[in-house]
């Protein structure tokens, strides 16, 4: 996506804007300072403990932009039940793992800077093939993610939502799953 565009936050031309954003924590751990870090949190690329007792995975919020063959992404972390953290953990290496484990539930574990605040938010956890992250489903029909997953949104969307992550703006959404420019 790579045509040139006029930015809503800032009116210069841009050449190109990303269309995922990830999170490196959950919000609960990411704050740390490195000590604290170290003697709380068990982490990797994709799993994360914290004080034995709460448990995240990372995974994908996929947003299909109409018209263009890659979603936008949302990288965040979700809160799983111990038994259900435990089962990926077991079977992250299998092959057809999609197909044998789960749906999982869970809830988001960032802000992701919007408003509405999807933290604490439900999802259904879908798992993927080996080396993919799993999926998340937003399951409450009233937030603008679960909108936008169903729907998808336009280019003209996708652009306004980077542009206002990129200049550190909060993402704040209309009725519906349109971001409110200021």
């Amino acid at each position: 996506m790579s045509e040139a565009w006029v930015c809503s936050t800032c009116g210069e031309t841009h050449q190109e804007i990303p269309f995922s954003f990830a999170a490196d924590f959950p919000d609960p751990v990411a704050s740390f300072s490195r000590e604290e870090f170290e003697n709380r949190v068990v982490a990797g690329s994709d799993q994360c403990i914290l004080d034995g007792k709460n448990f995240f995975l990372r995974g994908l919020i996929e947003i299909p932009i109409l018209g263009q063959d890659e979603p936008f992404l949302w990288g965040v972390w979700v809160t799983l039940w111990e038994r259900d953290f435990d089962e990926i953990s077991d079977c992250w290496e299998e092959a057809g793992r999609e197909d044998h484990h789960g749906p999982f539930k869970g809830r988001i574990a960032n802000k992701m800077g919007m408003v509405p605040d999807p933290f604490n938010l439900p999802v259904t956890v879908r798992l993927q093939r080996v080396g993919q992250r799993p999926v998340f489903f937003v399951d409450d029909p009233s937030h603008p993610l679960f909108l936008q997953q169903k729907n998808g949104i336009s280019l003209q969307v996708a652009r306004q939502i980077s542009s206002m992550v990129l200049h550190g703006r909060i993402v704040t959404f209309e009725e519906g799953s349109h971001p409110i420019l200021e």
